[in-house]
């Protein structure tokens, strides 16, 4: 029996064309995404309920407390069970490359892997036609076709624990680059 595999994304749009991408290639993979964007706010910790309130007081914006209780199902989806984790993410968008952070924080020295689209560049515009290369900001950003064209799904690499530990103590800033 093989492990389920588990896609881990840290913006909603990501995993619409995340889940598409699988659903069309055949496979059964789960899809979870992040829909709290810790690129601003307070984050240490990384409390639902403190970043409701900040972001009532900063931005006058209320309701972010459903973000929070989104967040809490993410991260049990993310680090429960016994799955084949898949991290995507770009340290091109603060907000995928924030939430991978703290994923890899919250996994410990639990075994993962990771899609690094940092310096995957596309070479054809929306209908195909080439183009110079251009670097994708975000999965959250790339149409599902380009995802299942570019064999995105495949693309995948080990984090060694001893590199995430080493990650950690320099505050995870090191940890692809």
């Amino acid at each position: 029996m093989t492990t389920p595999v588990l896609h881990v994304v840290f913006n909603l749009s990501a995993a619409m064309s995340l889940r598409q991408a699988v659903r069309q290639a055949g496979r059964d993979d789960r899809v979870v995404a992040l829909a709290d964007d810790l690129s601003f706010g307070p984050i240490d910790p990384c409390d639902g309920d403190a970043r409701a309130q900040w972001v009532e007081a900063a931005l006058g914006y209320c309701g972010w407390d459903e973000v929070g209780r989104e967040a809490a199902g993410f991260w049990t989806a993310a680090l429960s069970g016994d799955n084949r984790r898949i991290a995507w993410m770009s340290r091109r968008s603060a907000q995928e490359y924030a939430g991978f952070l703290e994923f890899v924080w919250r996994l410990g020295d639990t075994p993962c892997q990771v899609i690094d689209l940092t310096e995957f560049a596309l070479a054809a515009d929306q209908t195909g036609a080439p183009i110079s290369p251009r670097p994708v900001g975000s999965l959250g950003m790339m149409p599902t076709r380009r995802i299942l064209e570019n064999q995105l799904l495949d693309r995948v690499r080990d984090i060694a624990a001893k590199d995430r530990g080493a990650g950690r103590a320099r505050g995870l800033g090191g940890l692809l680059g």
